[in-house]
């Protein structure tokens, strides 16, 4: 039976909540974001990524409530990309429905040498996106079963 972790935190400016079940982990930014706030959320980030990091995972993060970043959460953000990258994390998928958020958000994962466009992995809801997510993970798990190593 999966494990689910959850975490969340929040201040007077915004919040994160985290569902990590299965290898897709789905996140509800609302609010601002500033560095306080952006550090914890690494702090669980890099938690969930020692977990999961033995199989593919993904992650959904939706921005559906979410304002904006502050330049100095931005650098955080950046971090947190780089460690999911490096912990085995295959895919992600967003919910923005801000043209801020999507520009910031957008510029953190060119800043963490992400080369896939992000309007590739834009859905108008969270079930859409983890839906695309699994896609990606079941299809991975295809290829580590018929070539024992990830391609």
């Amino acid at each position: 039976m999966p494990t689910t972790l959850t975490f969340s935190n929040r201040n007077r400016y915004g919040g994160y909540h985290i569902n990590a079940k299965n290898n897709v982990i789905v996140v509800t930014f609302t609010g601002a974001f500033n560095q306080d706030l952006s550090l914890k959320y690494l702090q669980h980030i890099k938690q969930i990524a020692a977990i999961k990091s033995q199989q593919p995972w993904a992650l959904s993060a939706n921005f559906i409530d979410y304002q904006a970043l502050t330049p100095d959460a931005e650098k955080v953000l950046r971090q947190t990309y780089i460690v999911c990258l490096q912990s085995n994390c295959i895919a992600d998928a967003y919910c923005i429905d801000s043209l801020v958020g999507l520009a910031q958000i957008k510029k953190v994962r060119i800043d963490a040498n992400i080369q896939d466009p992000i309007e590739k992995c834009l859905f108008i809801d969270e079930p859409s996106a983890t839906k695309y997510l699994q896609k990606i993970i079941g299809s991975a798990a295809v290829l580590l079963d018929n070539n024992g190593t990830a391609q």
